[in-house]
């Protein structure tokens, strides 16, 4: 199965667009059109994507529509992978490294449990001693890229520590469920927070 998943550039395309869409469905021209790939090309994916089970198709008249298989047993961790690398992950990561001083940035919330819908925005969590007007000009030109609204939150490093210290209930939550880390290491960073969290409840 994995055979099949050799990646292509029009592969690249069809798994962002399916991945990041998962509610949709889509035509064969209007998957075309969005990846901006010829109709042969795509028509050729799609197949070798239904064949493994990645993509699914049903028909509707004469034409078929094509949506994510939520089914497949590698969807999650295809879903994660895609949204890691080509899907979110790498575009956030090539932009946020050029502000420096980024010590942890990570996709937290619906995208990173896999309850997104179409509707959703990307919660975006940046620690580090950035100049916040430059953070803005990369958040909107993400926003443009991805064609999602992100909302994120800027902690300096010190505010890090400090909310980590008052055991903050958004950082919690955060340890408490799936994210993807987009800079540093995820580790290090739940080992920081829980560390605390445990030396706190021993000290009571």
């Amino acid at each position: 199965m994995l055979k099949r998943l050799v990646i292509s550039r029009t592969r690249v395309k069809l798994l962002k667009l399916f991945f990041l869409n998962r509610e949709r469905e889509f035509y064969l021209r209007e998957i075309a059109k969005l990846t901006g790939d010829n109709l042969n090309s795509v028509r050729r994916e799609l197949n070798n994507l239904v064949k493994i089970k990645i993509i699914e198709e049903r028909k509707r008249g004469n034409q078929k529509l094509y949506k994510v298989n939520k089914n497949s047993p590698i969807h999650e961790e295809l879903r994660k992978l895609i949204l890691k690398t080509v899907g979110i992950g790498d575009t956030l990561r090539e932009n946020l490294l050029k502000l420096n001083n980024v010590v942890y940035a990570l996709i937290y919330g619906s995208f990173a449990t896999g309850e997104e819908v179409e509707e959703s925005d990307i919660d975006l969590l940046i620690v580090g001693d950035l100049d916040e007007e430059k953070v803005i000009e990369v958040i909107r030109r993400l926003e443009y890229e991805l064609t999602r609204e992100i909302n994120y939150i800027l902690w300096s490093t010190k505010e890090f520590e400090k909310r980590v210290k008052e055991r903050n209930h958004l950082l919690l939550d955060i340890v408490e469920k799936p994210i993807i880390m987009i800079i540093g290491d995820e580790n290090e960073f739940r080992k920081i927070v829980k560390g605390w969290i445990n030396k706190k409840n021993k000290s009571r």
